[in-house]
């Protein structure tokens, strides 16, 4: 195993395997992806999410229209006009 000189946090030389290093960076690399994944799942439900509560808040407000509407024909009946065609 070939080493080199490290310069420490604290300024002192260290002896440093490189393969340790090397996985130290394989292991840092994974976990980067890991949380890029997880990033990447969390804003893919959160548009899940806020796609459904669109779609909610339309249902609702097609149904607020249908009610509204049929609302509209029970005053016409009651007053004799219709706006029915």
């Amino acid at each position: 195993m070939r080493t080199r000189e490290y310069q420490g946090p604290c300024g002192g030389r260290e002896g440093r395997d490189e393969e340790e290093e090397e996985e130290e960076e394989e292991e840092e690399e994974e976990e980067e992806e890991e949380e890029e994944e997880e990033e990447e799942e969390e804003e893919e439900e959160e548009e899940e999410e806020e796609e459904e509560e669109e779609a909610e808040e339309e249902e609702e407000e097609e149904e607020e229209e249908e009610e509204e509407e049929e609302k509209r024909e029970k005053r016409g009946e009651e007053t004799g006009t219709s706006n029915k065609y």
